[in-house]
């Protein structure tokens, strides 16, 4: 053999590195579409067939009358008064986020804020930085 054929060998066994990256990103895209075009069509009729569905109940929602409610009266929340007694300075970010939450800026500071369990839990979770009047 010479050393042309040698080459001609080695090159149709080994591709180089962009045919083979270019196989490599073809491969996958046919992979997708082939699996893409089943789905598209198996959703349709899904589709329109809970069309068909919906529709049917609005209209036997529509022929029964709708009963008069009262507006219910909203209870307002109660407030409570929050003072920041000491700094955040050398506490964990979660803690300074906290305050930051509740609106604290300086020591010293109150806040008036709405009565809720989500309050409630910020305001447990810096006690030990906080007054709650």
């Amino acid at each position: 053999m010479t050393e042309k054929e040698k080459k001609e060998e080695t090159s149709t066994e080994k591709p180089g590195k962009d045919e083979a990256k270019a196989e490599k990103k073809a491969a996958p895209k046919k992979k997708t579409e082939a699996k893409a075009k089943p789905k598209a069509e198996k959703a349709e009729p899904k589709k329109k067939e809970a069309k068909a569905e919906k529709a049917a109940p609005k209209k036997e929602a529509k022929a029964e009358p709708k009963k008069a409610t009262k507006p219910k009266a909203a209870a307002q929340p109660k407030e409570i008064t929050v003072t920041l007694k000491r700094s955040c300075i050398g506490r964990p970010k979660d803690q300074k986020n906290t305050l930051i939450g509740l609106g604290f800026k300086k020591v010293n500071q109150s806040r008036v804020l709405k009565d809720t369990p989500e309050i409630r839990g910020m305001i447990r979770k810096v006690s030990h930085l906080v007054e709650v009047q």
